[in-house]
């Protein structure tokens, strides 16, 4: 998994945002907020885009392309984006 901030570079691993185990309770996180039946495919996160003040969201990207968002960290229409992908599931 890369962790990478919008300018493209890693997150340092000695903050909480530049650890793997952070991203996936996140997705966990978006699994249980949905109400979707099964496990979070934690180990399918390909990277991580962490976010910054010009774009205030955080992107977790599988494999296959599919992007979900921080719906912690992001703007509220994250968790009506994160429904939009789910329902493609």
């Amino acid at each position: 998994m890369r962790i990478i901030d919008m300018n493209g570079k890693e997150c340092p691993k000695d903050l909480e945002w530049g650890q793997e185990k952070y991203w996936q309770d996140r997705l966990m996180e978006i699994w249980s907020n949905h109400g979707v039946k099964g496990i979070a495919p934690t180990n399918e996160i390909e990277s991580v885009h962490v976010g910054n003040a010009s774009y205030p969201l955080n992107e977790i990207i599988l494999k296959d392309g599919k992007k979900f968002y921080d719906e912690l960290n992001s703007p509220s229409w994250a968790y009506e984006e994160n429904q939009k992908m789910l329902n493609l599931l």
